[in-house]
């Protein structure tokens, strides 16, 4: 409770338990009309309502005369002649300096200490869904690289082709692998990274270079898929098809997981409510 609010505070609002001991105490000393409601509360400790009896005599007397059970208190007894006049209640003098065994005991008011008030922190940004999303994209690329490209049939055959690692009789498709296979490693590390700083920074570098590749991915996935459809329809006439490759396929789709992801990698997270430390 603040200071303005205590020098309005009346004898009625006292009543609430609530109020603790030291608006009490602060009350005590700059309110004496309140002293016999003071004395009244539950949270009146002992040493405070000594000094109240001390330095006002007729609040003590009052608050005797309204409760029975305390006229049986020694010093509230020593001062029940008082009552008999009006006496207006004492200012405490807070210039004089008091002796030590008269200090008021309101200035010992007990304070909560300052370790109890946790300080807060600011808790990390949110991940969001766009980093793992990018990563899981890359591991389907990374995957599909080694599943075959093209599948073929005629004649009452059907022969799927090699991957990029093991097609045959061309090193070029290997080296085209091998390439996607370095640039997947590259994103996949820089999404780590995005996720353990969990900085904009990182996940701006991530998103880009995922954009990128996953641009580059989708680009020949849809080329060789329109090649390999335009090659099975010239091929048709002669009784064989060919269509694209499981590998294929799922290198197209991780493409497109991959673009969805890393325009995710822009857009700021939400932060987190801070917490105590």
């Amino acid at each position: 409770m603040s200071s303005p609010e205590l020098a309005g505070i009346t004898a009625n609002q006292l009543l609430d338990p609530s109020v603790d001991q030291a608006a009490l105490a602060q009350l005590a000393g700059s309110r004496p009309d309140l002293h016999a409601a003071i004395l009244a509360h539950p949270n009146c400790y002992p040493e405070l309502a000594d000094w109240i009896k001390q330095t006002n005599p007729a609040a003590a007397a009052q608050r005797a005369a309204a409760d029975p059970v305390v006229a049986a208190d020694p010093v509230v007894a020593q001062v029940q002649p008082v009552v008999a006049a009006p006496v207006a209640a004492p200012t405490p003098d807070f210039t004089t300096p008091a002796p030590a065994d008269a200090t008021p005991a309101y200035q010992q008011a007990p304070v909560m200490p300052a370790a109890q008030f946790a300080p807060l922190t600011a808790a990390k940004p949110k991940l969001g869904w766009a980093p793992f999303t990018l990563l899981a994209g890359v591991v389907i690329a990374a995957i599909s690289l080694f599943l075959p490209l093209v599948s073929a049939s005629g004649y009452g055959m059907t022969v799927t082709s090699g991957s990029y690692f093991n097609w045959p009789d061309d090193q070029n498709i290997k080296t085209l692998g091998m390439i996607w296979l370095v640039m997947l490693v590259i994103v996949l590390l820089l999404t780590i990274l995005a996720i353990a700083v969990r900085a904009m920074w990182a996940r701006v570098l991530a998103g880009v270079l995922g954009l990128l590749v996953g641009l580059a991915f989708l680009a020949f996935g849809g080329y060789m898929i329109y090649a390999i459809g335009a090659a099975s329809s010239g091929a048709s006439l002669f009784g064989v098809s060919g269509s694209p490759g499981v590998g294929l396929i799922i290198f197209t789709i991780a493409a497109v997981v991959m673009l969805v992801a890393s325009i995710g990698m822009f857009i700021k997270p939400k932060q987190a409510a801070p917490v105590a430390s």
